[in-house]
């Protein structure tokens, strides 16, 4: 999958361009119909980007993308659950557990 697959798919949209990415991400965080196809196309490309684009700008803006399409999913995950709960709540399994998360941040020394 190829630049080119995208724009063909969505010809208004230049990917080199942070700007444009965006508006992608606008449109999957309002939820606009994108096919599954394109979707794909757009996930992959992203992944790219984030992977191999020489401007930090462009890795941040597709990185955002990326977020806000895992969020749309978490959220479209949940509301499934929330409707699957409804229909056949004594079959509902409940799971609580508490989790303790260590983030280690390391920053560079800078010579300090």
């Amino acid at each position: 999958m190829s630049t080119g697959d995208i724009q063909a798919a969505i010809p208004s949209v230049d990917l080199t361009r942070p700007g444009d990415l965006a508006l992608i991400r606008t449109a999957i965080r309002n939820e606009y119909p994108i096919t599954d196809d394109v979707r794909k196309l757009i996930v992959n490309q992203m992944a790219l980007i984030v992977g191999r684009d020489d401007s930090a700008k462009m890795r941040v803006a597709a990185a955002r993308v990326l977020v806000a399409a895992d969020s749309v999913n978490v959220k479209r995950e949940a509301i499934q659950q929330a409707d699957e709960h409804k229909r056949m709540p004594d079959k509902h399994l409940h799971l609580h557990a508490e989790t303790q998360a260590k983030v280690v941040i390391h920053l560079p020394d800078n010579g300090r």
